[in-house]
């Protein structure tokens, strides 16, 4: 499975705002993941990175979010067609299969 560091800092994010731990939670779920054979971190590079800003500057319908057009971005460059999510419709939008 793949994923990128902003999705990792979503992750976090989400995690620590939980009131039962949440700190806690958000740490165990970065080291899991960042350990797991069975994750690899994309990186962004400069180049997608000034695409995906440029494609979210010119859509101001706030139907797809920065990291979500990111993610879709990475998708494309890695021929990445299936994606896991928390149930948002950013990626159908993006033309990727979501894998509930």
């Amino acid at each position: 499975m793949f994923t990128s560091r902003y999705v990792l800092s979503e992750t976090a994010t989400l995690f620590r705002y939980d009131a039962n731990d949440g700190h806690a939670k958000a740490v165990r779920a970065l080291e899991e993941i960042r350990n797991a054979d069975s994750f690899r971190v994309l990186r962004v590079d400069d180049p997608v990175f000034d695409d995906t800003c440029e494609r979210f500057e010119r859509c101001d319908d706030r139907a797809v979010s920065f990291v979500d057009r990111l993610s879709g971005a990475l998708c494309a460059s890695n021929d990445i067609e299936h994606v896991f999510t928390n149930g948002s419709d950013d990626f159908e939008t993006l033309r990727l299969t979501v894998v509930p």
